[in-house]
C-alpha cells in the first residue's frame, strides 16, 4: 500500500522517498538514520516553504 497518490490527491507535496520501517524499529535511530541522512534538508526546507507560504 502506498500513500504518495492519494496524498498527491489531495494537494500534499512528497518531496522524498518513503520511509519504511517495522513496528519494532520505530524506537531505533539507526533504523532511519540514513533516510535522515539522505533527505533531511529536502524535508526541513519543504517545511519552511510551506509554513512560509500558510503564514505560521
Amino acid at each position: 500500500m502506498h500513500l504518495k497518490p492519494v496524498l498527491v490527491e489531495l494537494g500534499a507535496t512528497c518531496p522524498t522517498q518513503g520511509l519504511y520501517l517495522n513496528e519494532n524499529a520505530y524506537a531505533e535511530p539507526d533504523a532511519y538514520a540514513g533516510w535522515l541522512g539522505q533527505w533531511k534538508n529536502v524535508v526541513l526546507a519543504s517545511a519552511g516553504a510551506t509554513f512560509a507560504t500558510k503564514g505560521a
